[in-house]
């Protein structure tokens, strides 16, 4: 792992998983260990950040029911890969090692035989959730890394009962760099993903929502649509669209006025009969899914 020839050899031989003689060759030689092993030792980033991409890109061609999947989803791994990310100046670094929590918690969640593990992790992720809201608001640039942390806040903020205060200034924070970063979707769709698990919160919610006048913000931004070179317009009409809900179901006491009224008549309702028209057909499910309807695109949301 310290010749650069070594490491994008076993980059590459892991993004093809078509190579099953190579697949069996790792997991006969015990090679997610000898790569935990590598990484724990204090490595520069630079190589601790490929060991985390070949991990993850290794996770991706493994059973299921593999035992690879049991030795690297214990606490004392991702607490440990965990800390790498936080602890790090290095984007890249913090991003591949959210990334493979991220990947592994994809792959187990669902496996009965891995349930004491996702509980295990989720655990994890609790204690150090104030932790990822901070590493994500120590600056207001916003790349994959802090995408892939604010993906295990939603993690651990879709299975609370209630919610620290802490939580919800997050997501004002977060709700600032959605209307400052105009062009940044990664940052627009993060919000959106952890909007909707917080109206699981009613009260606090509904606090969040007036205390924000976030109703009048989405009426004034979209006076200024013409003038605002912004890539949010598809992420607003979605949170419109939750608004709206919460509202005609009277699920809440949101504080809407007459322009929020008018705008979700003739604009907000004229936009979502064109698009629910589907002229070309169902639209394709991706990855950090969006649909108007479900959480089913997070797979940490409550079944």
């Amino acid at each position: 792992m310290d010749k650069i020839y070594v490491r994008e050899f076993l980059i590459f031989l892991v993004s093809h998983p078509s190579l099953a003689p190579f697949r069996k060759w790792l997991l006969d030689i015990n090679a997610d260990e000898l790569l935990y092993q590598k990484l724990n030792e204090k490595e520069s980033d630079f190589v601790q950040e490929k060991i985390l991409m070949i991990l993850s890109k290794y996770l991706l061609i493994i059973d299921k029911v593999s035992v690879v999947l049991q030795r690297l989803a214990t606490k004392n791994k991702i607490l440990y890969i965990l800390n790498l990310g936080l602890d790090t100046q290095k984007v890249s670094l913090s991003s591949e090692s959210f990334k493979f929590i991220y990947t592994l918690c994809q792959l187990i969640s669902d496996s009965e035989r891995m349930k004491s593990n996702m509980s295990e992790i989720r655990s994890l992720l609790t204690d150090n959730c104030e932790r990822l809201c901070n590493f994500v608001q120590r600056d207001h640039e916003f790349f994959s890394d802090k995408q892939y942390a604010i993906e295990l806040i939603i993690l651990v903020v879709s299975y609370m009962k209630d919610v620290e205060r802490y939580i919800f200034d997050f997501a004002r924070f977060l709700l600032g760099l959605f209307i400052e970063l105009k062009t940044n979707t990664f940052a627009h769709r993060s919000f959106l993903r952890l909007f909707r698990v917080l109206t699981a919160f009613k009260t606090d919610f509904t606090q969040f929502v007036n205390s924000t006048n976030l109703m009048n913000l989405i009426v004034s931004l979209i006076d200024q649509k013409e003038n605002l070179l912004s890539s949010y317009w598809g992420h607003i009409y979605k949170i419109s669209g939750i608004l709206n809900k919460i509202i005609e179901d009277n699920q809440s006491d949101l504080e809407c006025d007459e322009k929020w009224q008018k705008y979700i008549e003739e604009v907000y309702k004229v936009q979502h009969k064109i698009i629910k028209k589907t002229y070309g057909g169902a639209t394709p499910k991706t990855d950090f899914d969006e649909s108007d309807d479900s959480n089913s695109g997070s797979i940490f949301y409550h079944s």
